[in-house]
């Protein structure tokens, strides 16, 4: 069966209906779906066909907010997609989207009044009978259009998975969503990540019973994981406010737990806080195992998700720190003495929002010096102090005598009024004038609820066939602490003992002692390599990032995945997620309990974990050396004025005219800046697709540095965008002459020759190219080599590139039978 036929189905259907109110109601529902529908298909395409940095800077922020799709945002998805499929796959995609048909506005426009309508009218009850029959009629215009517009997938047959596989023209793409349910319609309501297992929430059109599914989506999902890179500590979010949205700098760690119960009332105290702006600072306080930390993650992912919103004005940048008594610094692994060392490298965590490698200036300020510095640089980037908001966890750590309480007081009131808002969490009542937000235990309600889902989650078989009463008593032997609930309904589900002898275990435990049995009880369910992996890291000075996780991996040989499984078990870490990266903070008791059994391990086992920690260090503070010489070369030494340094950051914010504008200023007041050149070509060329003007500042940059290897790739790319494949060979010559990798250089090569292949008319010709292009990547796949700048990214467009190019002989040969 094919899609469209789905569709025309239910399009017949609803014309049958005589009330217009449900007319209107499902006109909009099918509309929804069908729009859905095109933008997952767009997204899939475009991830799968169109190398990364031809795309358009709001790409991953679009698919960020996929995860509970508006209706205006399915129009800027297709809005944003299809020019550059039609120009690098297709140039039938999607015709009469932006194009005029019978006479009619094009399908674009349509689709955006409509919009318009449903939130300005519709979403409020503002509409009469006769509106709402002008309004039917008008949708049922637009999704009979939308259905000859998106021929190109609704034309397709649907598999018994529900998804559907294009033609060769689309490079026989297998699009990896689920586009239908039975043979039914659907509406994604909402995507949404459980124990890393990610689902979408979907509703089947029925005018009858509207049935409500999670469907399961594959980990090579376009759609999965996704958070917008602007540097390598924090990421952009698009966040919803009101019906309009805006763009924040954020490294917050995703949520500790899928399961969260109550806090209404503390949530609440927090959003207030927000609203009242003559309190700068907030302070959520409580015993151990309460959820403080919980609680924060919680409440700001559910702000970037867009499932709570907070008064304006809204934080632009939001950076998360855990407290630590210890630093990364170009010296190496440094211990901080009391809590102003330990405030200070919370505020240069901060600064790698504006700067992604830290210069040395920033070690060698500390105190009040340091948070004027900060000050200047956030107000250089045009960043007031109510546009920062600080998160600082654990800061009981921080103060451990009378003079570190004075010392930590006075810095943080200069950090809130200078910087920014600022909140803490502690274990202690800190004497501090702070917002106060004292988090008790859960009320037994409460409890109860967290127990039955935790039961379900877990297969705690004894407590999901406990009564009411039995659980309430159970929640009073907890004191209703969440940390000591979900302890409970893990050992048993773990242990298969009954609740008794579970709360035994747990009796006359303080609160490290439970951690220890915590981390002993999934310490014995890991494996050995798993085992290793966090003995390892341990040991290591270097922060634990994706690139460290990855290269104890490869010495320890346990697949990844594996590893990251281990992730969640028993508070070990907290995980920040940053699309393509992440980091990893091993929380204090569990660094000191992995250390603890490092010291069991037999000599040789000893020295051998001793040894991969060693490697790792030394890999990671050559990539760290690599990566700091090349953003100097290439960043610091490009944005060295004001004018530029705000063209980076309008751009990062996809403000591309605003920033066009700031790069004009920049390159008449540093007219000798070769760097800038360059990068104000790559913008040119990749943002505003202005190949004559890249072109012509290219030229500028090169006439200065004849030797930079990052112009000379710039222009490569220039030419093969013209089709001009041996002056590009040429510039990838040079670049590689003057220290770009040659893995690289063979990749571009391969790439440009594969869409030269793709528009080649003459059968001979395509052949040809496709054939060196095959070579080519496989020659860029030899050479690559693990720790080099943009490894990760090479790494993807070489299998992605692969893939194409796999497909489209096969596309050729079945074209010739």
């Amino acid at each position: 069966m094919k899609l469209k036929e789905i569709y025309k189905e239910e399009l017949c259907k609803l014309k049958g209906f005589e009330d217009t109110h449900k007319k209107l109601n499902y006109s909009i529902s099918l509309l929804r779906s069908i729009l859905q529908l095109a933008s997952i298909t767009a997204i899939d395409i475009a991830d799968k066909s169109i190398d990364e940095a031809d795309m358009p800077h709001s790409y991953s922020s679009l698919k960020t907010r996929f995860y509970s799709p508006a209706d205006g945002l399915l129009r800027e998805i297709i809005d944003s997609i299809t020019p550059l499929v039609k120009h690098h796959v297709s140039t039938h995609f999607y015709n009469g989207w932006f194009e005029s048909r019978n006479g009619e506005k094009p399908l674009c426009n349509r689709v955006s009044d409509w919009v318009e309508f449903r939130n300005e009218r519709h979403a409020h009850g503002v509409i009469d009978d006769s509106l709402t029959k002008i309004w039917s009629d008008i949708t049922i215009s637009i999704i009979e259009s939308s259905l000859e517009v998106f021929e190109i997938f609704m034309d397709r047959v649907i598999d018994d998975d529900g998804k559907i596989t294009l033609d060769h023209a689309l490079n026989n793409i297998r699009i990896s969503t689920p586009l239908v349910l039975e043979n039914k319609a659907i509406i994604f309501q909402k995507l949404v990540e459980t124990k890393g297992f990610w689902y979408f929430k979907v509703y089947v059109v029925s005018d009858l019973e509207s049935s409500s599914f999670n469907l399961q989506l594959s980990p090579d999902n376009p759609l999965i994981g996704n958070g917008q890179v602007s540097n390598s500590r924090f990421r952009l979010s698009e966040v919803k406010v009101g019906d309009d949205s805006v763009t924040v700098y954020n490294n917050i760690p995703s949520r500790q737990t899928p399961i969260f119960e109550g806090r209404n009332i503390e949530k609440e105290k927090l959003i207030n806080w927000f609203d009242e702006n003559q309190q700068r600072a907030c302070l959520v306080f409580g015993d151990g195992g309460v959820g403080k930390t919980t609680l924060v993650l919680e409440f700001f992912n559910s702000w970037l998700d867009g499932e709570i919103e907070i008064p304006k004005p809204i934080p632009e940048i939001v950076c998360f720190y855990s407290a630590k008594m210890t630093e990364w610094n170009d010296s190496g692994l440094k211990y901080l003495r009391g809590s102003p060392e330990a405030l200070d490298q919370c505020l240069r965590e901060l600064m790698h929002c504006i700067e992604s490698s830290l210069s040395k200036k920033w070690y060698t300020t500390s105190g009040d010096r340091l948070v004027d510095k900060v000050e200047s640089e956030l107000l250089k980037n045009k960043f007031t102090k109510n546009d920062v908001l600080l998160i600082i966890d654990n800061t009981e750590t921080f103060v451990n005598s009378t003079s570190d309480l004075h010392a930590f007081t006075d810095q943080l009131k200069k950090i809130s009024h200078k910087i920014g808002r600022v909140l803490l969490t502690s274990r202690r009542r800190e004497q501090l004038a702070f917002e106060p937000i004292p988090l008790s235990e859960l009320s037994e309600e409460e409890s109860i609820s967290l127990i039955k889902r935790l039961a379900n989650q877990y297969y705690a078989i004894p407590l999901s066939q406990a009564g009411d009463a039995r659980l309430r008593k159970v929640s009073r032997q907890l004191f209703n602490k969440p940390l000591l609930i979900d302890a409970l309904v893990k050992h048993i589900a773990r242990s298969g003992c009954g609740i008794d002898e579970a709360l035994d275990n747990l009796y006359m435990k303080t609160n490290d002692d439970l951690l220890e049995f915590l981390y002993e009880d999934a310490w014995a369910r890991m494996s050995i390599s798993q085992q290793y992996m966090f003995m390892v890291l341990t040991l290591i000075t270097y922060p634990v990032n994706d690139f460290t996780v990855a290269r104890a991996c490869q010495l320890i040989k346990i697949p990844i995945e594996e590893f990251h499984v281990s992730l969640n078990e028993a508070y070990f870490c907290n995980v920040t997620d940053f699309g393509s990266t992440y980091d990893v903070h091993i929380v204090n008791f569990a660094r000191d309990f992995f250390k603890k059994k490092s010291e069991e391990l037999n000599c040789e086992d000893k020295k051998e974990i001793e040894n991969f920690a060693a490697d790792i260090d030394e890999k990671a503070i050559e990539k760290d050396r690599v990566d700091n010489e090349y953003r100097v070369d290439r960043v610091e030494e490009a944005f060295r004025t004001q004018a530029a340094k705000s063209a980076k950051i309008e751009a990062d914010k996809g403000h591309y005219d605003d920033a066009d504008i700031y790069y004009q200023l920049a390159v008449s007041e540093d007219p000798l800046n070769a760097s800038l050149y360059d990068r104000y070509a790559w913008f040119l060329l990749h943002k505003k697709v202005d190949i004559n003007a890249a072109s012509e500042n290219s030229k500028k940059s090169l006439e200065l540095n004849p030797n930079n290897c990052d112009a000379l790739m710039t222009a490569a790319l220039i030419e093969y965008r013209r089709g001009r494949l041996k002056a590009g060979d040429f510039y990838i010559s040079e670049s590689i002459k003057m220290g770009k990798s040659e893995s690289l250089g063979s990749l571009r090569m391969g790439i440009a020759r594969y869409h030269s292949a793709k528009k080649a008319n003459d059968e001979i010709v395509a052949e040809k190219l496709i054939s060196e292009s095959s070579l080519l990547i496989k020659d860029a796949e030899k050479k690559l080599i693990i720790g080099d700048y943009y490894y990760q990214r090479n790494r993807a467009d070489i299998n992605k590139y692969k893939d194409l190019i796999t497909k489209f002989i096969a596309a050729r040969r079945m074209k010739k039978l």
